[in-house]
C-alpha cells in the first residue's frame, strides 16, 4: 500500500465517524426526544384544588383526578371547557395563595 492510500483511508474513517455522531438515528430510542404532550400531561402529578372555595383535594394525575371527580359528582369530567362547569384546578406548586397559574383545568358536563 502506498503512503497516500493510508492517508485517504484515515481521512475517510474520521469523516465516517464524525458524520455518524450527528445522525439522528431512530427517534423512538433517543433519550433527547420529548414525549408526547398529551402523555406527559396524563402522567404529571398536580396539586388539585376544587373550584368551589379553593379547597385542596389531593396530589394526583389528571386521569386519577377525573376518576375521583366523576365518582364524587356523578358527571362526566374532562378538560374541555365548552359547555362545562369548572370543578377543579391543578397546580404544579402546593399552597395558597397560589404562586403560579393553574396548569390543568377539569370541567364537569
Amino acid at each position: 500500500m502506498k503512503p497516500s492510500s493510508f492517508l485517504t483511508a484515515a481521512v475517510t474513517a474520521v469523516l465516517i465517524l464524525f458524520s455518524s455522531s450527528f445522525s439522528s438515528g431512530n427517534g423512538a430510542s433517543s433519550p433527547n426526544v420529548p414525549p408526547d404532550a398529551a402523555a406527559l400531561k396524563q402522567n404529571t402529578h398536580y396539586y388539585w384544588y376544587l373550584a368551589s372555595g379553593d379547597v385542596y383535594d389531593g396530589w394526583r394525575t389528571v386521569t386519577d383526578e377525573i376518576t375521583s371527580l366523576e365518582t364524587r359528582y356523578g358527571v362526566s369530567v374532562d378538560t374541555d371547557p365548552r359547555g362545562g362547569t369548572l370543578l377543579a384546578r391543578g397546580y404544579t406548586l402546593f399552597g395558597t395563595p397560589h404562586l403560579v397559574w393553574p396548569s390543568a383545568y377539569l370541567y364537569g358536563h
